[in-house]
């Protein structure tokens, strides 16, 4: 059983391999604003599963940098995904400020 430094350890390496892939996603869309792919997130791909979606406030940061979830066409059935929106002036300041996030968390 994990308890005390241990538990802490865990958590922090948990919190920083969600803010790193968080920035990831926001990074592409900046890099890549007219790249579709950039600005979809599957719902069960098991990367988002295993390293953001796990994490409380995950949905509504991502909410605040300006994704929205919607209900798509994939393949022969549907499935949700989070969709950024149209990549604004608010939208990059949006993200720029999630790069403020990740220098403050370490």
């Amino acid at each position: 059983m994990l308890n005390g430094p241990s538990v802490k350890i865990l958590l922090f390496v948990q919190v920083s391999a969600c803010i790193e892939t968080l920035c990831k996603y926001l990074q592409n869309i900046v890099a890549n604003p007219t790249e579709e792919k950039y600005k979809r997130i599957r719902l069960s791909n098991k990367v988002f599963q295993e390293k953001v979606a796990c994490l409380e406030g995950t949905m509504e940061f991502l909410t605040a940098a300006g994704f929205e979830q919607k209900r798509l066409p994939s393949g022969e059935t549907e499935e949700d995904f989070l969709v950024f929106g149209d990549v604004t002036e608010e939208a990059i300041e949006n993200i720029q400020a999630s790069k403020t996030l990740k220098i403050i968390s370490f």
